[in-house]
């Protein structure tokens, strides 16, 4: 066998040996880029919380007879009216809102989970909540900005609830679409230069000129898209680089 087919076979057989590895590739990534946020968001799929709580049109739900009149939708900034505190938040999902004892008479009662869920299932549910509403992320001036224009501009639809990750993303590398919190966004993103990379042109120059890196990119159903300055002018970056830094070193 000549050396140049020989080189061939083995080139074909690392292909065959990393794409069967592939799955086996994309837990892992599930298992090291796990956080509460994500987990809270899963549970709450599961669960089928958005039922009420994240309706199809994006409008509350009406609930005549309750607090105020509709069902809180997550996301939209009115859990503190219901739960100032992460232990408040708790336990409505405990007990159920409203008690009886509250003389409310709601139409839409929300259930007890007290019986069902673990103590820990009811902390990430209350995580993920809170990270929809912005009510946990850092309260640095330019950290919030930056969330509030990740927020305008989708940024979390993609990147999860406040940018924690989790979102299905079918045909890329590790099945997910990366968070702003784990090692997947370090591998990625290098450098401030590289993060301004890839929200000014969709991908990074570095990641472009990897073969491998590339098909993936190609391959995944949801890209990256670019935000030149006449969409998404230098504050708003710089404050969106504050937000992504800050969280970083929360976690």
């Amino acid at each position: 066998m000549s050396r140049a087919r020989a080189g061939i076979l083995a080139a074909l057989a690392a292909l065959v040996v990393l794409f069967a590895a592939i799955p086996v590739m994309r837990l892992v990534h599930r298992m090291r880029e796990e956080n509460p946020i994500v987990r809270g968001a899963r549970l709450s799929a599961r669960l089928s919380c958005g039922a009420c709580h994240t309706p199809p049109s994006g409008r509350e739900i009406p609930n005549a007879g309750s607090r105020f009149g509709t069902v809180p939708a997550f996301g939209s900034g009115v859990l503190p009216r219901y739960a100032a505190t992460p232990s408040e938040a708790a336990g409505i999902i405990r007990s159920g809102s409203p008690t009886k004892a509250s003389g409310l008479t709601p139409v839409i009662f929300m259930p007890a989970y007290g019986g069902w869920l673990s103590a820990r299932e009811i902390a990430e549910l209350v995580a993920y909540v809170r990270a929809a509403d912005g009510l946990d992320v850092p309260m640095d001036p330019a950290a919030r900005k930056g969330f509030e224009a990740s927020r305008a501009h989708g940024c979390f639809s993609c990147h999860g609830p406040a940018g924690a990750g989790g979102v299905p993303n079918p045909g890329s590398l590790t099945g997910e679409v990366p968070g702003f919190l784990g090692r997947d966004f370090a591998d990625l993103v290098t450098s401030r230069e590289e993060l301004r990379e890839w929200i000014r042109t969709g991908c990074a120059t570095r990641v472009a000129n990897s073969a491998l890196a590339m098909h993936f990119l190609e391959a995944q159903r949801i890209s990256m898209p670019a935000f030149p300055r006449e969409i998404l002018g230098d504050e708003e970056l710089a404050a969106i680089e504050a937000y992504v830094q800050a969280i970083r070193a929360k976690r």
